[in-house]
């Protein structure tokens, strides 16, 4: 018999091979497009909602929940920097900016007061000199603090120490204006020797900031406080 014949039984092997094998690669195959195509449409997927996420973020003040904004900013009841939260976070609906009864001039000049005040709090002597300019200009109306803003220094301890005078001015008219001071308090830091108004909350020390944060006591409403 020729070498070259093929093997009957060899013959019947291959042709039961072939089909198995081609099966198996093409069901390979479709396995591999199939995982392809889901992790595209699984990344797709979470890079869609982190999108719809950030296009729809919104900020609320952290002291006054019904304050809401679409966009980075500050609270116009406080002068509280916004915080950032995905919407239906919370189940405070949204509301109107402050009545306007907290525009008058007393409301400016807090918030104006504020920014200084939240400057000092964080060490920013570039921002609490900027604060100081508006300030002076809210403040108009209480002459003996914008005496005490004049000149203001472009030093941080210098700026603290100033901020003294600044603050007892203002206390001393919150006192004989205590309904334009409603939630308004003064705290006290010994340690210092300064007191300071701040929206009533977690006291936070202008004169020491990260350093003693906390240190000081609370005396209560602006116009009970009265003179040091």
């Amino acid at each position: 018999m020729d070498e070259q014949q093929t093997n009957p039984n060899q013959a019947v092997a291959q042709r039961r091979t072939s089909p198995l094998l081609w099966l198996t690669v093409t069901l390979a195959f479709a396995a591999a497009i199939a995982a392809s195509a889901w992790l595209a449409w699984s990344f797709g997927f979470k890079a869609g909602q982190v999108a719809h996420q950030s296009a729809h973020a919104e900020y609320v003040c952290p002291w006054h929940p019904t304050v809401i904004s679409d966009k980075p900013g500050q609270c116009p009841a406080d002068g509280m920097f916004l915080m950032r939260r995905q919407p239906g976070q919370t189940a405070v609906a949204k509301a109107a900016p402050a009545p306007a009864a907290k525009k008058g001039p007393a409301a400016q000049t807090m918030m104006a007061y504020a920014d200084l005040y939240e400057a000092l709090v964080a060490g920013q002597a570039e921002g609490a000199a900027a604060a100081a300019t508006a300030l002076a200009q809210a403040g108009a109306d209480v002459p003996a603090m914008t005496k005490a803003l004049q000149d203001f220094p472009k030093d941080l301890a210098a700026q603290r120490q100033r901020f003294v005078a600044v603050s007892e001015s203002l206390i001393a008219h919150a006192k004989k204006n205590p309904n334009d001071f409603n939630g308004i308090h003064v705290m006290s830091c010994d340690m210092y020797k300064g007191r300071w108004l701040q929206k009533a909350g977690p006291l936070r020390n202008p004169y020491y900031g990260d350093e003693m944060l906390s240190c000081g006591e609370d005396l209560g409403a602006a116009s009970r406080a009265g003179q040091p």
